[in-house]
């Protein structure tokens, strides 16, 4: 039993050292080129929204950089921004075991911004969670638009269904997180709710501009958000959907999916548990 602990042990340890790599080369690159980084030639490919451009590293494709799209937001300025994202997903991982994008502090200082030509925007490294690996899903918007059933279903059909109980693991911590006190009607919510919804299994949170603290079931983020209890209510769908009676190896279509860039380290764990199972 000794010899299992020790090798899941070192098997955690060369996925974090992996990435540590990957994060460490990225910033290399960076420190190369910045301020003046050019993002068509720089980026593998982006995905833009209203705050931030999310660019992945040609030359290190594991790892995305996410830059503010102007250095100024009404009264706060892009480095505020990012330092409050750092530090909410930060919080959200450490106060209530919130399973995260992983990234990589401290922020990216004096590049140039996504949209505007300004040289004074922050940006900081994350993960790049791969087309095969993940997809990423607005949950704020389906629980807006009330179409978490929607949510559920596209979910269902890229997942394999023997990770579809990971799913709803991670989404019973995000639950869990909110109910601050339930009984002196004061909750958590996690603005914005947004994240990877991972083909193997899991939600990684992405991007938590604010955290509500202190506030009943009709509290909202921002006028015209979804109330805490709305959340709530689509948060207990998707558990119940993805709950563990999913847990089947396969997946709709009847075959097992993989992902990359990663898929060499999930056979080594599937090699160790093996060896956990009949090592003397």
């Amino acid at each position: 039993m000794y010899k299992c602990y020790f090798g899941l042990g070192f098997f955690a340890g060369v996925i974090a050292l992996a990435f540590a790599d990957d994060f460490a080369t990225a910033r290399e690159e960076i420190d190369k080129v910045k301020p003046h980084i050019n993002y068509n030639t720089f980026c593998a490919e982006t995905s833009e929204g209203e705050d931030k451009i999310a660019c992945r590293m040609k030359s290190v494709s594991s790892v995305g950089f996410l830059v503010c799209q102007r250095p100024l937001f009404g009264e706060k300025n892009c480095s505020t921004i990012i330092d409050e994202e750092i530090d909410n997903l930060q919080r959200v991982h450490k106060e209530g075991n919130v399973t995260i994008v992983q990234i990589s502090p401290p922020p990216i200082d004096d590049v140039r911004c996504g949209k505007e030509s300004s040289l004074n925007c922050t940006g900081f490294l994350e993960h790049w969670v791969d087309r095969k690996e993940g997809q990423f899903k607005q949950v704020r918007d389906h629980i807006s638009e009330n179409k978490i059933q929607d949510l559920i279903e596209a979910v269902k059909n890229f997942t394999i269904t023997a990770g579809l109980a990971t799913t709803a693991a991670d989404l019973s911590k995000i639950k869990s997180y909110m109910m601050e006190n339930p009984k002196e009607n004061h909750y958590r919510q996690i603005c914005d709710l947004q994240g990877f919804f991972m083909v193997s299994g899991g939600f990684l949170v992405n991007d938590v501009p604010d955290i509500l603290t202190g506030v009943g079931l009709d509290g909202v983020c921002w006028d015209g958000e979804p109330t805490t209890q709305q959340v709530l209510k689509a948060l207990d769908d998707m558990i119940s959907a993805f709950g563990p009676k999913n847990d089947i190896v396969g997946n709709r279509n009847g075959d097992l999916k993989t992902t990359e860039p990663h898929v060499n380290i999930k056979i080594m764990l599937i090699i160790n548990v093996v060896y956990c199972i009949f090592a003397p």
